[in-house]
């Protein structure tokens, strides 16, 4: 058989792209990656035809041979399902047990694999299905023509057509026979006409909507699974607070245990998180937030907290959700009588406070 198809089939993705997939530091990510692009490798659409094809395997199986084509699409699909649990094992490991710089870099990343990986240009790759089609063809006739002109130019061309005669026999029966060191010889006759004995590798188009259909659904497992963290972290939901990690996908279980663990993280669950309520206002919140942050009196282990972490760290804490922050902001700074009520209340009640504690230390002396 022919082998012209290219070594792996690049519906969308680019050179660099497929290298940049190549880091060490997230073993889990980069291996759900690869099984996913290995259904679009020419190994795994040959299997996924031969399956399909009515006239049989266009060609054995990589993984299992002739017969057993079917078992290398359903072995990769077994390897694929398997890998989507173990990243999603290392998503909630990297939540969890990093740094808000590394969660931030790790679903900046995330996001834009999700948005490359999971989009698929039908017409694309039906334009280069039909070129691998037609290279495979006319490589195919080529090899044809070739073989032909070698077979007429033969020396038994020149004996008539059905001709019977002795040719020396080769077969390795013939040879461990031979005690006299006399080649044996056969009978074989002598055919005028060139037969065509491979066919060429092409692939039945008319089962591609099958295959998109299945690369979609692959897609889909891992958009589902990447958006139910990103979906968070865009709304800044997902925050490092210390040295304990918390994140509000654990509202999934809600605010009194951090996610328990899908598929293996159930130490984690023996840390709970109490439940605390904010009595005040939106604006008094963002006052106390903008004031902590401006002053650095809190910061993460990089140094470079951003007020939009510090307000995900409140709304955490206290489980609220401050919409429009930087317009309720804006309008806290045009305020006429004080631009900053809440800290001037706070300030009077911690005077308050200190002028009570120093009269009852007073009385006892």
């Amino acid at each position: 058989m022919l082998s012209t198809a290219p070594v792996f089939i690049k519906l969308l993705f680019c050179e660099e792209q497929l290298f940049n997939f190549m880091e060490i530091r997230y073993a889990f990510r980069n291996m759900t990656v690869n099984a996913l692009l290995a259904f679009q490798e020419e190994d795994f659409v040959y299997d996924f035809f031969n399956y399909y094809q009515s006239d049989g395997p266009i060609r054995p199986s990589v993984f299992y041979g002739s017969a057993s084509y079917e078992n290398g699409m359903s072995h990769k699909l077994e390897w694929y399902v398997n890998d989507l649990k173990l990243f999603e094992d290392e998503i909630q490991q990297v939540i969890h047990t990093t740094n808000q710089n590394a969660i931030n870099q790790y679903f900046e990343k995330l996001n834009e694999y999700r948005e490359w990986l999971c989009r698929i240009d039908e017409k694309e790759v039906e334009l280069k299905f039909n070129t691998w089609n037609e290279t495979t063809q006319s490589e195919f006739e080529k090899k044809v023509a070739a073989e032909s002109a070698n077979f007429f130019q033969h020396e038994d061309r020149k004996m008539p057509h059905l001709f019977e005669h002795e040719v020396p026999d080769y077969s390795m029966l013939a040879m461990f026979s031979n005690h006299y060191g006399i080649p044996k010889t056969k009978k074989v006759i002598n055919y005028n006409f060139f037969e065509i004995k491979d066919i060429p590798q092409l692939l039945d188009l008319d089962h591609l909507p099958k295959y998109i259909k299945f690369v979609k659904d692959m897609q889909a497992k891992f958009y589902t699974l990447t958006s139910k963290y990103i979906d968070q972290y865009e709304r800044g939901k997902i925050i490092a607070t210390g040295t304990t990690y918390v994140s509000t996908v654990g509202q999934l279980n809600s605010y009194n245990t951090i996610v328990e663990g899908q598929q293996g993280n159930k130490q984690l669950a023996e840390h709970k998180v109490r439940q605390f309520k904010w009595n005040r206002s939106d604006i008094d919140c963002l006052e106390l937030i903008t004031a902590l942050v401006e002053l650095k009196a809190i910061t993460n282990e990089s140094g470079n907290l951003t007020r939009t972490e510090a307000i995900a760290v409140f709304e955490n804490l206290f489980g609220m959700n401050i919409k429009d922050a930087e317009s309720k902001l804006s309008k806290a700074g045009n305020r006429k009588k004080s631009r900053h009520p809440f800290l001037d209340e706070l300030t009077k009640k911690f005077f308050e406070f200190t002028d009570k504690k120093n009269a009852l230390e007073e009385n006892k002396n």
